[in-house]
Parts: C-alpha cells; structure tokens; sequence
C-alpha cells in the first residue's frame, strides 16, 4: 500500500511538472509569436518610411527643375493629382516586379493575424505567378498569418481580394495611395509651400 502511495505521488509530481512545462512552453511561444509580429510590424513601418523618404525627394527634385505645377493649383485639384502619382506608380510597378512583389509583402504581412481566402487580379499572374504566393504563405504563416491561395479573379487588374470570415480586404497600389492621402497632402504641402 506504500509502495502504492509513493508510486502516486511520484506520478502527481511527474503530471505537475508536466503541466508547469506545458504552460510555460506555451508562455514562450506566445512571446515568441508576438515579437514576430511586431518585427514585422516594425520592418513594414521602416519600408513605408524609407518609400516616403525616397517619394519626397524625388518631388522636391521635380518642383525645383519646375516639372510640376505651382503647389495650390496641384493641391486644389487632388483627384488629378492622385491618378497622376497612381499612373506613375503604376509605370514603375509593371516595368519591375521585384517592387511589386515587394509592394504586396508589405501589405500582406502587415495583417493581424488571422485566415484569409486570397485571389488575385489577372495582371498579378502574369507579373509574379502562383509559386509568389505560396511563397509569401509560407513566410506568414510564423506570425499566425494564413494565407489560402484560391486562384485568379476574371477581372484585370493589379490587386490581392482576401476573404476573412465576412470581411472583404481589397490590397492593390491605388487602395493603398487612397488610404494615405491625407498624410501624404500634408506632406505635399510642406514640401511645396515651405514658407506656408
């Protein structure tokens, strides 16, 4: 009966340090998942910086060879002007898909995470192809990130369509122009009129 006792106790000890390992093993991969993220997070925050840097000279260089109009014209017009950088960026995009494929990283690790139903705009198969896709799955897939690659929309276009439960996210260049363009006229503004 004491050998039964001591056997018991024995395996209560065995089954606590087993959950203690258990919790803590979980603690650690909770920390590690969120430092991922928020390496992530920070590597897309440097990406977008360091495109803003790059846009801004490149538009001080344009005002001071007088390649664009005066600011309050440019900035009085804001659709002309956003379709006018959109194209431009477009340009750019097509002629080099390493940016593009760069373009839609950032944006697509910059999602919490989660599971997304992806399909793609017709132009995205011909500039970076399915083998893109699986890899980008693959490198989110750590921050809890899952991507399911669905195939390609009959439309056009250079755009990602994720599903999230009922949620739609539409990812493409002009999206992303739209969302920044209140930041962005208020940096155009302070570049084109320093003296306010």
């Amino acid at each position: 009966m004491a050998l039964e006792n001591l056997l018991e106790t024995l395996l209560d000890e065995s089954r606590r340090q087993a959950e203690s390992i258990r919790r803590a093993a979980e603690t650690e991969a909770r920390r590690l998942e969120s430092e991922l993220r928020d390496g992530v997070r920070r590597r897309v925050a440097e990406q977008v910086e360091s495109a803003r840097r790059r846009f801004e000279r490149d538009l001080e260089q344009a005002v001071s060879a007088g390649r664009l109009e005066s600011r309050r014209t440019l900035l009085a017009d804001k659709e002309r002007f956003l379709r006018l950088v959109y194209q431009e960026g477009l340009k750019v995009l097509r002629s080099d898909p390493r940016r593009l494929a760069e373009f839609f990283s950032l944006q697509l690790a910059g999602l919490e995470p989660g599971d997304y139903r992806v399909e793609a705009g017709r132009d995205l198969e011909a500039s970076l192809g399915a083998d893109w896709f699986q890899a980008a799955a693959a490198r989110l897939r750590p921050a809890g990130i899952r991507l399911e690659f669905s195939g390609y929309r009959d439309q056009a276009g250079l755009e990602l369509r994720l599903q999230s439960g009922h949620a739609e996210i539409l990812i493409s260049p002009e999206r992303a122009l739209e969302l920044q363009w209140p930041e962005l006229e208020i940096r155009l503004a302070a570049i084109l009129f320093p003296n306010g």
